[in-house]
């Protein structure tokens, strides 16, 4: 029975996943390609397509637009394969005809893949779709019905695509609806005046009628959907395009009551925004929706309503009283008007020392010499709105562009003066007062150059900042442009004290959210830095631009690379680079490569380095770079000229720059670009070379005629290939010129590392030496010379003394330094048997099985030390950061290196041994190229082994001395049991592999491994085990392992860990697709548990991708899925405020479409849509 109930439970369980799955990744087939529907079709992105996905039948949803990318379908593929392997069972609860749906999708998958991929017209899935199915009978009906109603074919086609997808295709009843509403439905036509402010992807008819078809498809009731049909078929449905006049009553009324409070609220008035025409026809879809919605008694009673409304006397009365309300609303809205005029014209003469006529000055053609105050009264009655003709503007704007110069009062009118027209409401005015603004701008600038108001200048631009108005930010623009590199007598950032005005500005500027702006603001910000008069300065300005998260959003490091000015402040890069794309880019290695940007082929490295952070080449290159910059060498900017770089112009111009980047970094560059090129370019002169040999062949009079025949054909094919050109794609190009890049840039590094290797050897009085092993070659060795050069002087004689002892053969220092021979006496003292230690001929022989035999022995050659970090990458490698420890471990006697190396001298793995100060045998982590091998349970038994022969034992908090070296790196030891995980992982693998296939390990055998781990995990610390996900992932293939997560999930509850432990690694696994952790963990905790773990701590940020520290976005997602919308919102709200207003200020894009995705579990409409909205 309980085999049966644990059956039952997986079951639903995995149906559920599967509609999870569904919904996740495949709910968007339900819909169809906008292109062929809009009226208005956008522009094609590259690879994707526009779609729109339809809501689901009997929900009031709207018609969603998305972009099918390369991602999306990627996934798609994804799930349904998982779908097919996975959940085969559930795809019958699924889909109605699960084998059908499956074809249909791999169509429409091959047919979108063609679109995206390989850039098919759009218009392809639309002929695909119609050749479909065309044997269906359905589909017939569906013809027909597009062929009796022409005028909705788009909404018919439509619906019709989309039901092609729906995993529950509707019956005929839909198609009869349809035809039985048409009439009605082709009534759904927008009002004229419908504002410009609700865009749509598809035109409001169309999107209304797919709505409304949607609901009818959903509600299976006749008698609602019949009655629903009269009501479109009425005649009195006309009113609903009737303009709405209670939006403007309620709009004027209350700027009414406004304007008659005081005179301070009149002035508000002027940014009351006018009020915006609507019709009747929302309001009557949303009781549509209420109707078609809604359940019982409250169901029947709304359809009556909908009926009357229907009714033409009832049409007629709402028309009448809509007449009588919109001549209220023109009533009252000329009151408002007159009454604001009168205000503001007598506020604005009672202050102004003038009584002339208006119309007199407006004539006026030497405004330059009137009164600054003159000026200044005429400058506020237009910010108060009043109309000023067109020639009264222009001498205003020329008497401003005059005064930028005049004395600091001047200056001062001027700015008052763009404050207050940066409010002008009025549509006449504004674009005339813009462009005077821009005008004026300019000379700001010049005034603000001369230091003499820059905090009057950043006050001025703090209030024409983007308010919701797109004005100010043309407005804004000018300035940006100013402050790039041009011929002016001095920068405003050049004295400290408006350094800190540039300052606040850049933190108002976090305001400024649009993204065309952002490549300018970059340049300037470069500029300033480039300008400021001390490195602290600058430091300053960075910690200023970090608090500016908005501002950076969009910035990419390429593009923060480009402004030169950066270049020469590596520190304010790094930092820079850090705020925005979160890398960590050390400021020492930007330091150290800054010689290197002088040459193209340096900078071109320098700028990957930037931006790919993380390749391994680059990261050697900076660390040695840094290296020797320490030791006071210099490096060298860039190789002489090596080549002639006329060839470059046979290839097309979009490869030119690569190939002179190539021109630059070897001196076969030419042959090298040829072989690169050949299946793309002609050689042609090769080509000519041997069309000339066969000439020569045909004049001649030994040929016979076949053989002429053969030249002549082989002539001619060559002259096709000269006159012919070759059509390569944009796309083949790219590829090629970051090919041939590539190419020049590892040609440049080589070329680097050696100029360094011959000054570092020329440093150390090394001399020409051969290199030591055949399993390093020279640039590695290079690497490892010039790295020694640049450590600090007693580590660098030890250096250099190991360097030598290797080219000559011999071993590393033992027991003839004293400090060694100290610490012999002291461990013989103690009764430790050092024989075993220092006995170099000590091996152990390893036969893995399944790997080739390989032989562990502890090894005393000084390059096997130098280099232990060099064959895994590690921070001991040459290029890391701890390289030092390497020659500590080689000179001190105390510590070894074990070495694991195949018949052909091969490294399998590596491990470091040491000696505590009272004996005691410790090992480190052993490194391995491949866990077939087994290295790490044979370090174990060898290290077993070996403390036993010592008569010592094993431990991993003793103290480790250093003995003739200054310094050691510790990493810390490992203890036997903790690194015997993996052996014991590895042989529950095999186990139930074997298991699996019906050998010979049995059931018992698999529980015995299973008690075995459980036994070693009980003596680990959970958060740490928890945070260390190597022992519950496969070391080859690096996925989790179903097996060890389970055992860890039980070793959490055996032994009751904190909660906080256990739901992150739950979260850890719901990343990496094992959820069964976080359905178990949330049927047996409250939610509430879980909200108290992300107020634990407030995020101050405002981006905050950890969520008080928790998870990433995807673990989040996983379990905000899973629990309550309104406990979801409550935990997204945790570390934030809790109102609508602050979910609507979120800056992350991540957290607002999460927010989204919870306020439209709630039932909330418009909220998820400006959520999407704003941040897509």
């Amino acid at each position: 029975m309980a085999d049966r109930a644990e059956k039952k439970r997986r079951a639903r369980e995995g149906i559920a996943r599967a509609r999870l799955m569904y919904r996740r990744d495949l709910q968007w087939t339900i819909g169809f390609p906008i292109a062929d529907f809009s009226a208005t079709p956008r522009s094609r992105q590259p690879d994707s397509v526009h779609w729109c996905c339809l809501p689901k039948p009997g929900s009031a949803g709207a018609v969603t637009p998305i972009l099918i990318d390369r991602e999306i379908i990627r996934r798609s593929e994804l799930t349904v394969s998982r779908l097919r392997h996975q959940f085969p069972n559930a795809l019958t609860e699924l889909f109605e005809s699960p084998d059908q749906w499956l074809t249909r999708f791999d169509d429409l998958i091959a047919n979108l893949k063609c679109v995206v991929h390989e850039g098919a017209p759009v218009s392809l899935l639309r002929e695909s779709f119609e050749h479909a199915d065309s044997t269906d009978k359905s589909q017939r009906a569906w013809l027909t019905l597009r062929r009796r109603h022409p005028e909705l074919e788009r909404c018919i086609l439509a619906i019709q695509m989309a039901e092609r997808m729906s995993p529950q295709p509707a019956d005929s009843s839909i198609i009869d609806w349809i035809d039985n509403s048409a009439e009605g439905l082709m009534r759904l036509k927008v009002f004229d005046g419908c504002p410009a402010s609700t865009p749509s992807v598809l035109p409001d008819p169309l999107a209304l009628q797919l709505k409304l078809v949607c609901l009818s498809n959903g509600f299976r009731a006749p008698s609602c959907v019949e009655r629903i049909a009269n009501l479109l078929l009425s005649d009195g449905f006309r009113f609903i395009h009737h303009p709405d006049p209670s939006v403007f009553v309620r709009h004027h009324a209350e700027r009414l009551r406004r304007e008659q409070s005081t005179k301070t609220a009149a002035t508000e008035s002027s940014d009351s925004a006018p009020a915006e025409r609507q019709t009747m026809l929302p309001l009557v879809m949303h009781w549509i929706d209420e109707s078609l919605l809604a359940k019982g008694s409250r169901r029947n009673a709304l359809l009556d309503v909908l009926s009357e409304l229907g009714n033409p006397t009832i049409a007629e009365t709402i028309d009448e009283i809509a007449l009588q309300l919109h001549a209220e609303a023109k009533r009252l809205e000329r009151i408002c008007s007159e009454l604001q005029q009168v205000q503001q014209v007598t506020r604005a003469w009672t202050k102004a020392p003038f009584k002339k006529p208006l119309r007199e000055v407006s004539h006026a053609r030497m405004i330059e010499d009137q009164d600054a105050a003159l000026v200044m009264q005429w400058g506020l009655l237009l910010g108060e709105g009043i109309d000023l003709p067109d020639p009264f503007l222009q001498s205003i704007a020329a008497w401003m562009r005059a005064s930028v110069l005049r004395p600091r009062t001047q200056v001062a009118l001027v700015t008052q003066l763009l404050s207050r027209w940066n409010q002008v409401r009025n549509s006449k005015q504004s674009a005339c007062v813009l462009r005077s603004i821009e005008r004026i701008f300019l000379g700001l600038s010049d005034c603000v150059c001369s230091s003499q108001h820059p905090h009057r200048m950043l006050t001025c631009i703090r209030q024409m900042l983007p308010q919701g108005r797109s004005t100010s930010l043309q407005v804004f623009e000018p300035w940006l442009e100013t402050s790039q590199p041009v011929s002016r007598p001095a920068k405003p950032y050049q004295r400290t004290p408006d350094l800190t005005a540039f300052i606040q500005l850049i933190c108002e500027l976090d305001r400024l959210d649009e993204l065309p702006t952002q490549s300018n603001l970059i340049r300037s910000l470069a500029e300033i830095i480039a300008g400021c008069p001390s490195v602290s300065d600058a430091t300053q300005l960075v910690i200023a631009f970090n608090h500016t998260q908005t501002l950076v959003n969009g910035v990419t490091a390429k593009e923060i690379y480009s402004a030169q000015p950066f270049v020469e402040h590596p520190r304010a890069l790094a930092a820079l680079l850090w705020s925005i794309d979160s890398k960590y880019i050390d400021e020492d290695d930007l330091i150290a490569l800054h010689p290197l940007s002088v040459s193209p082929l340096g900078r071109r490295m320098i700028e990957r380095f930037v931006h790919d952070e993380g390749d391994r080449p680059l990261q050697r290159l900076a660390n040695l770079a840094s290296a020797i910059v320490e030791s006071g060498l210099s490096v060298s900017s860039s190789p002489p000229q090596l080549a002639n770089d006329d060839w470059i112009a046979r290839y097309p111009e979009r490869l030119h720059e690569s190939l002179r980047l190539l021109a630059q970094a070897c001196e076969n560059s030419e042959q090298i670009a040829r072989d690169v090129l050949a299946h793309d370019f002609v050689d042609t002169s090769k080509r000519q070379s041997e069309k000339q040999f066969l000439q020569q062949r045909l004049e001649s009079a030994e040929l016979d005629d076949s053989q002429r025949a053969r030249f002549t054909r082989r002539v001619e094919a060559i002259d096709r290939l000269l006159t012919s050109e070759l059509a390569v794609s944009d796309e083949r190009l790219a590829r090629l010129a970051e090919k041939i890049e590539h190419r020049a840039l590892s040609r440049y590094e080589k070329w680097v590392i050696q100029s360094l290797s011959d000054q570092a050897r020329v440093f150390l009085d090394l001399g020409e030496q051969p290199i030591p092993s055949d399993q390093i070659d020279r640039q590695d060795l290079q690497l490892l010379i010039a790295r020694v050069a640049g450590l600090e002087a007693r580590m660098r004689r030890l250096g250099v003394r190991l360097l030598k002892r290797s080219f000559a053969g011999e071993t590393c220092p033992g027991v003839e330094e004293p400090e060694n021979a100290a610490f012999v006496q002291r461990m013989t003292d103690l009764g430790i048997e050092l024989s075993p230690w220092l006995d170099t001929n000590r091996t152990t022989r390893v036969e893995p099985g399944n790997a080739p035999a390989y032989a562990l022995q502890i090894s005393r050659d000084p390059m096997d030390y130098l280099l232990m970090g060099h064959w895994f990458k590690t921070c001991l490698a040459p290029e890391g950061f701890n390289f030092f420890s390497t020659i500590a471990n080689a000179v001190d006697i105390n510590k070894q290196v074990l070495y694991g190396r195949t018949d052909d001298g091969s490294v399998v793995g590596r491990c470091l041994l040491t000696l505590g100060d009272r004996g005691e045998l410790m090992r480190y982590r052993a490194y391995a190229h491949e866990s077939r091998y087994g290295f790490e349970s044979a370090v174990e038994s060898f290290v077993n082994s070996l403390a036993t022969a010592m008569n010592t034992t094993r431990s991993t908090t003793a103290r480790v001395s250093e003995l003739v070296s200054p310094s050691w790196y510790d990493d810390g030891a490992v203890d036997g049991d903790r690194d015997s995980v993996a052996c014991l992982l590895q042989q529950y693998q095999q186990l139930v592999i074997k298991h699996a296939s019906n050998a010979v390990p049995s059931v018992d055998d698999i529980e015995a491994i299973e008690q075995s781990i459980t036994a070693v995990l009980s003596r680990y610390d959970l958060d740490s085990l928890v945070e260390e996900s190597q022992y519950w992932r496969d070391g080859r293939t690096n996925m989790p392992q179903p097996w060890i997560m389970q055992l860890i999930w039980k070793a959490l509850l055996e032994q009751n860990a904190r909660f906080r432990t256990t739901l992150r690694f739950a979260l850890r696994a719901a990343d990496t697709k094992h959820t069964g952790f976080l359905d178990e963990l949330l049927t047996d905790v409250s939610p509430r548990d879980i909200i108290t773990q992300f107020r634990r701590s407030r995020c101050g940020y405002a981006d905050c991708y950890c969520f008080a520290g928790i998870g990433e976005i995807s673990n989040v997602r996983a379990i905000l899925s899973r629990i309550e919308p309104h406990l979801a919102l409550k935990a997204m709200r945790a570390s934030r405020k809790r109102s609508i207003r602050s979910d609507l200020a979120e800056v992350s894009h991540e957290r607002r479409a999460l927010l989204a995705e919870i306020h439209e579990r709630l039932g909330r409409l418009k909220l998820p849509e400006r959520l999407r909205g704003t941040c897509g």
